[in-house]
C-alpha cells in the first residue's frame, strides 16, 4: 500500500513555526488538514516545530474538539479500524489486515479558526484568500477568479495504481471471497 507523505516540502514551507500565530486567536491561519478514512478524526494544522511537534485544533469525533500540540510521528503511526469493502465487479469482499493511514487532504484550503467552526456548524465562510491570514469578506471587492485546472490528484501524488492494483497491495493478492476464511 502506498502511504502518503504527510509532511512533504511544500507542506512544511508553508506550515509558520509555533507559536507564531499565537496572538492571532481565532484569526490564526491553519494551512494543512490531516484525517482518518473510516472515522471521524480530523487534525487542522496552524504552526509545526520543524521535527515532529503541530499545534492545531484537533477533532477526534467525540463532540469535543480542542486546541493542542499532535506528535507528526504519532499521526503516521495511527491506523483507523480495518476496512472491509465490497466489489461488486467480481462479487468478492476485500477485509484489510490493518485499518488506513492518516490522510493529508488534497483539497483542503487554508481556513481560520472562525472558518473551521463555523463549517463544523455548518454555517460557511469564504476561505482566506492566502495563506498569511487575509480573508475576504462581503465589504471588500471580489476576489478575480482564478483560473480552474483539472489536476489528476492520484498522479500528482505520485500514486500510478489501478484500482485493481490498489485492492491487491491494501488486501492481498486474492483477498477474501464473501464469508471466507483468512
Amino acid at each position: 500500500m502506498v502511504i502518503m507523505d504527510l509532511m512533504p516540502d511544500e507542506v512544511r514551507a508553508i506550515l509558520p513555526p509555533l507559536y507564531s500565530q499565537e496572538k492571532k486567536g481565532n484569526t490564526a491561519v491553519f494551512p494543512v488538514k490531516y484525517f482518518l478514512p473510516n472515522s471521524a478524526a480530523t487534525w487542522w494544522i496552524m504552526e509545526f516545530d520543524g521535527d515532529d511537534l503541530m499545534f492545531g485544533y484537533c477533532d477526534l469525533g467525540m463532540g469535543f474538539p480542542e486546541l493542542g500540540y499532535v506528535s507528526l510521528r504519532e499521526l503516521q503511526e495511527l491506523r483507523s479500524r480495518p476496512v472491509v469493502l465490497h466489489d461488486v465487479r467480481t462479487n468478492r469482499t476485500y477485509e484489510s489486515k490493518e485499518g488506513l493511514p492518516v490522510e493529508r487532504d488534497l483539497w483542503y484550503t487554508p481556513k481560520t479558526l472562525d472558518q473551521i467552526k463555523a463549517s463544523m456548524l455548518g454555517e460557511e465562510q469564504p476561505p482566506p484568500s492566502v495563506l498569511i491570514g487575509e480573508t475576504w469578506t462581503a465589504t471588500d471587492p471580489e476576489p478575480e477568479p482564478v483560473e480552474q485546472v483539472s489536476i489528476d490528484r492520484p498522479a500528482a501524488m505520485g500514486v500510478e495504481e489501478t484500482f485493481d492494483e490498489f485492492m491487491e497491495n491494501l488486501f492481498g493478492s486474492k483477498g477474501l471471497p464473501y464469508g471466507g476464511e483468512t
